[in-house]
């Protein structure tokens, strides 16, 4: 027997694994094992089955399409017992929906990364051609010279970077469009929220006392417009600034001569930071959008103790106006990164940067003590050291040199253990530790060699 059994149409998005369903009935008494074929390299199903008297069952084929537009396909059953019949498949494949991720949030002045999730379905490898609508905030993390490669059977994930340019949604729109010759094109809506840019991370710094060391702190333009830049630096101890411009040249004169280009406008800058906050506080620093801002600290310690500054940088716009932003009543909560202007707006954003000073022991060439000992005998010596250091919470100590002092007048035994005396219990002004090493009866021959690190 050679029947057609009837024609099936499936609408389908590509991308989608779906299923379609065939009656399929054993008109006999007897058990009937059916072969099953099928004609197209996008349909998957059970080879073979059995069904029993009478009994009826929905045969399942799983349809991956892995070409947008219209193909033929069929089921073909075959029996010794009944013969063939078969069933004619018209497949209609559209290109994908546009997907819509969810909205995104960042800090104005950093980033953040989304993945864009690719599955590929099919058994064909899909080599993708990558169009966006707004590289200026959503840059794909790709090769823009090689196609992104998505393997059969496989989701390749997409990084994205977000970088708001504004407060709040703005423009933070984009479309990232994948296109090859199967899909045509898949696309995705991305969306993103900037905010009020919080406590940046701390840097770090440190340097012997009475030197001095350096860091730089850069600022990046986040806006697409022109806008006025205030660095302010802030301490109790006074010991973080910005010293004299002959100062700052000497000690960066290394670093801006090996910048080309640059170096005309990190040495204007440092002039031009200390100039226009003496002159005119509320002038500030012209920066171009996107344009990049070096800012050099130094501290220079003179006791050892932790110090603390931070790094303020104020930004208003260059045609004096205020920073459009919806949600108003975030102002309240974010003072400490704004300045409000005298209508309720925001006049200026803060970006706070803390900074880390830590000052380190000068090093001094130490004189070894030397311990003596004949075999199998036991000596003790008690060395003493001055620790000078940073310690949470300890207050300031001036910086001494360290000091090594022998006593070979006290034998006693090797023992485990190790004391610190307080300055207060000891004959100099600075804090020493005391180290006992004992030794402990060794073989004729074995020679041992006890070591600490203090």
């Amino acid at each position: 027997m050679d029947t057609k059994v009837a024609l099936i149409s499936n609408a389908e998005e590509y991308s989608d694994t779906v299923g379609i369903d065939i009656p399929v009935t054993n008109p006999t008494d007897k058990f009937l094992q059916l072969s099953v074929v099928l004609e197209n390299h996008s349909l998957s199903g059970r080879k073979a089955f059995v069904l029993r008297p009478k009994q009826t069952v929905l045969y399942r084929i799983k349809f991956s399409p892995a070409v947008v537009g219209t193909s033929d396909g069929s089921v073909i059953f075959l029996s010794e017992m009944v013969g063939e019949f078969w069933y004619a498949l018209k497949l209609i494949v559209e290109k994908p929906l546009p997907t819509t991720l969810p909205e995104i949030e960042c800090e104005l002045g950093k980033w953040v990364r989304l993945y864009i999730p690719l599955f590929n379905p099919t058994c064909e490898t899909l080599e993708l051609e990558i169009d966006n609508s707004n590289p200026s905030n959503f840059s794909a993390e790709t090769d823009p010279k090689q196609p992104l490669i998505v393997a059969p059977h496989s989701t390749t994930e997409v990084p994205v970077q977000f970088c708001p340019s504004a407060l709040g949604r703005g423009k933070h729109k984009a479309s990232i469009t994948f296109k090859c010759s199967q899909l045509k094109e898949w696309i995705f809506y991305l969306s993103g929220t900037g905010l009020l840019p919080q406590l940046m991370e701390p840097t770090s710094i440190s340097t012997c006392i009475d030197q001095h060391s350096s860091v730089i702190i850069s600022f990046r333009n986040p806006a697409p417009e022109n806008v006025l830049v205030d660095v302010e630096l802030t301490d109790t101890g006074a010991l973080f600034h910005q010293v004299d411009e002959q100062a700052i040249d000497k000690i960066f004169a290394e670093t801006l001569q090996k910048q080309e280009a640059n170096s005309s406008k990190s040495e204007k800058f440092v002039t031009k930071t200390r100039q226009k906050q003496q002159e005119n506080t509320d002038s500030g620093i012209a920066l171009a959008p996107k344009g990049k801002l070096d800012i050099p600290v130094l501290f220079i310690p003179d006791t050892m103790k932790m110090y603390e500054a931070l790094v303020v940088i104020h930004v208003m716009r260059e045609n004096g106006e205020n920073w459009p932003y919806e949600d108003s009543a975030e102002l309240n909560k974010d003072l400490k990164s704004i300045t409000v202007a005298e209508n309720g707006g925001i006049r200026g954003i803060r970006w706070i940067y803390p900074v880390h000073g830590i000052p380190e022991a000068p090093r001094q060439k130490l004189v070894s003590a030397v311990i003596r000992c004949r075999a199998r005998h036991r000596v003790e010596k008690r060395v003493e050291v001055l620790l000078t250091g940073v310690v949470p919470g300890a207050t300031a100590m001036p910086a001494a040199r360290n000091s090594a002092v022998v006593d070979t007048n006290k034998p006693a035994n090797f023992q485990d253990e190790v004391q610190v005396t307080d300055a207060s219990e000891s004959d100099t002004p600075d804090a020493l530790q005391q180290c006992h090493v004992p030794e402990a009866p060794v073989p004729n021959d074995c020679a041992v060699v006890h070591t600490a690190n203090l």
